[in-house]
């Protein structure tokens, strides 16, 4: 189930508190998640993913800075493999 806006709404303090009650849903929180907090979201085991666009955002597509937009892609995958061994 898409958790947005995430941050707003709580982060992962309210999915802590969602998860007892529903155990069997897994959330993917958007909005508010970036490189900085993606790890505290995806150490949850009600998370199955999240989204963030850091790594696409629309001045980065405009200016096409598909380099960048790379390197940004590449270090949430390296944040996810660090959060999930």
């Amino acid at each position: 189930m898409k958790f947005f806006p995430a941050e707003a709404s709580g982060g992962t303090a309210a999915l802590r508190a969602l998860e007892a009650p529903f155990p069997d849903v897994r959330f993917i929180p958007t909005g508010g998640v970036n490189a900085g907090n993606a790890a505290n979201y995806l150490r949850l085991r009600c998370v199955a993913a999240v989204g963030g666009s850091w790594m696409v955002a629309a001045p980065l597509i405009d200016a096409r800075e598909f380099d960048t937009v790379t390197r940004l892609a590449e270090q949430a995958v390296a944040i996810a493999a660090e959060a999930r061994p």
